[in-house]
């Protein structure tokens, strides 16, 4: 983003530049999407086990 605002018109991005950085950000937000998230619960818990977050 900062590039685009370069006071040097030389070092902005040209179009296929953004439209590959656009492009690659598109196909990573789809791979993420496609996941799966297997995610389980432990099944089994002691009875005298204390589970507490830190």
């Amino acid at each position: 983003m900062r590039n685009c605002w370069n006071s040097d018109v030389r070092s902005r991005p040209n179009a296929y530049t953004l439209y590959e950085k656009f492009n690659s950000w598109i196909e990573y937000s789809e791979a993420f999407e496609d996941m799966e998230w297997n995610i389980t619960e432990p099944s089994i818990y002691h009875r005298k086990a204390v589970y507490t977050s830190r």
